[in-house]
């Protein structure tokens, strides 16, 4: 008997790449461009309207395509831009507060510097340690 678990997950859609768009857009400019010139090589007003409502769907379809990547653009640059609004926000308080070290100690000085118990993690505390 099957169980709820036993069930296969559903296969994820694959993302659509800019190849298969861009082969969207060249087969509705070829539908466009010849769907005219195939209606007036038929003689039946039926296939004339057909074609004519073909080339209507086919022109509409262009459209939400022009009109998605409009909006896929202005979405990404108005991310991108937020992002960046977001960075130089969080970076402005730092650099107001924290200025550049005009000047560090050397390494030497700074390992003298180190309390006992870091300089005991880093070796430098055996010496110490012996000399008690």
């Amino acid at each position: 008997m099957a169980t709820g678990t036993d069930a296969a997950p559903a296969p994820r859609k694959k993302p659509r790449t800019k190849k298969n768009t861009v082969l969207d857009i060249a087969a509705g400019m070829a539908l466009m461009v010849g769907l005219p010139w195939l209606a007036s090589q038929v003689d039946a007003p039926e296939e004339k309207e057909f074609l004519a409502v073909l080339w209507l769907v086919d022109v509409g379809y262009l459209v939400f395509l022009a009109v998605r990547g409009i909006v896929r653009r202005r979405k990404a640059r108005s991310a991108a831009q937020v992002m960046a609004k977001d960075r130089t926000e969080k970076d402005a308080p730092v650099a107001w507060v924290i200025s550049c070290a005009s000047e560090s100690p050397s390494r030497a000085d700074a390992m003298r510097e180190l309390p006992e118990y870091s300089a005991r993690l880093l070796g430098r505390g055996s010496d110490a340690a012996h000399s008690q």
